[in-house]
């Protein structure tokens, strides 16, 4: 049971949530027509109905006029000195943005010539002279039902985000909070949607060595990300004992393969990095190639050498972990399938050649800017599809 004093405070913070729309202002409509009778007929009529009504002589004066905040519904004249009802609602449908005022024309006979620019423009709907004040009234009701729907749909929508937002933030306290703060390691979870479903853990074991595990898990959102907290406590703790890497991968191996539904896993890079910054040691399963960009020139890639963690019920504890010889001032560079298959306007993918192009072109430290700046310049508006991560270990004392 929750403390007292907690309950509380839960209360008090849920009443402050935005409330479903319930209006208590009056409601008022703009008429914009440049003949006065008809503004007063259409006022005469809007009145009975509770509303109060802003008068506009034409459409460049009713775009002035209008206020999103102040403003339920809009009458305009089609044909209109200065500005006509098709310029007007164009600017009062952009100026609106998210909020839904309803634009309905005015005019006599409407042809479907009219009909269809009407529309085209921004228009919700038609009125005709001579006014039907049943018509009229059968209008208005539909259109507040529509509005009122608009605006709690607006609301619920924002407190799912508040929701996200707060999940977002606790969830990468207990995944990404724990990471050393070192300039020596600069990482970036680009999320396709509210929650990354790449992860990346730093820990130091009791002999000063570092490790880390670099993770993409199939499919994105708050189910992917929730996967990642097993992952991390299993990974810290076993670090922190000092046990080996092939231990500890297969600790996380045997855990993912119980809790992950079938045919969901995680492709992972683990690496741990001696004190001496002579050695690394590293497995890759199923992730790109971990690219060794040497201080002196050199280029070595570590390619994936088996299947993804938690796909197999018995894993054989085999010689998983490469050693490889390395030099102070080398960097590594890891990155997720998402970067490599970002896509541009044209369908061509991003690729591994541009990646480490724009690596290699990089000065220590500004990898990750550097390669996303590359990204970015590429994909130019293509939708992003997946989640895209980048990694640079620069092998310095600062590591440590």
């Amino acid at each position: 049971m929750l403390p007292a004093d907690l309950c509380v405070t839960t209360v008090r913070d849920a009443d402050r949530m935005p409330s479903l729309h319930v209006s208590t202002r009056r409601r008022t409509a703009l008429v914009a027509d440049d003949d006065a009778t008809a503004r007063l007929m259409l006022k005469s009529l809007l009145s009975r109905l509770g509303y109060e009504v802003l008068f506009a002589q034409d459409g460049r004066d009713a775009v002035n006029r209008f206020d999103p905040r102040a403003v339920d519904i809009v009458f305009l004249d089609i044909n209109m000195p200065h500005m006509d009802g098709l310029q007007a609602a164009r600017h009062i449908k952009a100026r609106s943005a998210d909020d839904f005022v309803p634009v309905l024309f005015v005019t006599g006979a409407a042809e479907t010539h009219d009909l269809v620019r009407g529309i085209d423009a921004g228009g919700d709907d038609f009125l005709t002279k001579p006014f039907d004040e049943s018509v009229l009234q059968a209008k208005i009701r539909a259109f507040e039902r529509i509005r009122t729907l608009h605006r709690n749909a607006a609301l619920l929508h924002a407190r799912e985000r508040a929701d996200w937002e707060v999940a977002r933030s606790l969830l990468g306290d207990v995944l990404m909070g724990a990471n050393p703060r070192t300039s020596a390691l600069q990482v970036d979870l680009t999320a396709a949607g509210a929650f990354s479903a790449d992860v990346f853990f730093a820990e130091y074991g009791p002999s000063g060595d570092l490790n880390l595990l670099f993770g993409d898990f199939t499919g994105h959102g708050l189910a992917a990300a929730l996967a990642a907290v097993p992952t991390a406590q299993i990974f810290r703790s076993m670090t922190a004992k000092g046990f080996a890497p092939q231990q500890i991968l297969l600790e996380i191996d045997r855990k993912l393969h119980g809790q992950l539904p079938t045919g969901k896993f995680m492709a992972a890079i683990f690496i741990q990095v001696s004190r001496s910054l002579e050695r690394i040691w590293v497995a890759n399963f199923g992730m790109p190639d971990v690219v060794v960009i040497g201080a002196d020139g050199r280029r070595e890639r570590i390619k994936s050498s088996a299947l993804p963690l938690g796909i197999e019920s018995e894993r054989d504890a085999g010689d998983f972990v490469r050693m490889l010889a390395v030099c102070a001032g080398d960097r590594l560079l890891l990155a997720s399938d998402g970067v490599h298959e970002a896509r541009n306007e044209l369908g061509e993918q991003f690729g591994a050649a541009r990646l480490e192009g724009a690596a290699v072109a990089s000065a220590p430290g500004a990898l990750v800017e550097d390669v996303k700046a590359a990204l970015a310049r590429f994909c130019g508006e293509a939708p992003v599809s997946d989640d895209s991560s980048l990694v640079e270990v620069q092998l310095v004392p600062a590591l440590f």
